[in-house]
């Protein structure tokens, strides 16, 4: 049942006193408003600060793979230099053999066989060492080098120029 109520309060003081209970409502709800954004941005502000936590340790990690990384990239990088270096230095010496050994065998007569051919850049001597059919293919293979623009003097022992067919020769020509 519902208790009995005696209404004595003047219209007036009524509807003062609900608004004044719609206010305090109005205010309580405000306030719980407030307290729950309250505790809202007290968790935001600690879940920031352990997903900062979590981000420094991802970044420190990643910092970490990626120098090991580099380390490992610039070691191959180290070594391929180095490889490079020594190929420099290996070209630098290096001497164009087949150049030279096609403008011989172009400009051999047909009487003539190498048995030997000394080629050396560190005296600048090439040693040419066969066998000739005749005077003239010696004479003219002898010719022939000393066309050869890298050469400067080819040298023939006078013994070999003596004999008239089957020289086994020597032939030394100096380079440029």
């Amino acid at each position: 049942m519902f208790p009995t109520r005696i209404n004595v309060i003047s219209p007036d003081k009524r509807k003062r006193i609900e608004r004044i209970v719609h206010v305090q409502f109005f205010r309580t709800l405000i306030q719980m408003g407030l307290i729950i954004a309250s505790i809202a941005g007290i968790v935001l502000v600690g879940g920031e600060i352990i997903l900062d936590e979590y981000f420094e340790g991802i970044i420190e990690i990643n910092n970490i793979n990626t120098q090991q990384k580099q380390g490992e990239t610039n070691k191959q990088i180290g070594k391929i230099n180095n490889t490079l270096k020594n190929t420099r230095a290996l070209q630098s010496v290096y001497t164009q053999w087949s150049d030279v050994i096609v403008t011989l065998a172009s400009s051999t007569p047909s009487g003539i066989v190498f048995s030997d051919i000394l080629l050396d850049t560190n005296t600048k001597k090439y040693t040419f060492s066969g066998f000739a059919f005749t005077r003239d293919d010696l004479l003219a293979v002898k010719e022939q080098l000393e066309t050869i623009p890298e050469i400067e003097t080819v040298t023939i022992p006078l013994a070999h120029l003596t004999e008239q067919t089957n020289i086994l020769f020597t032939i030394t020509a100096d380079l440029k």
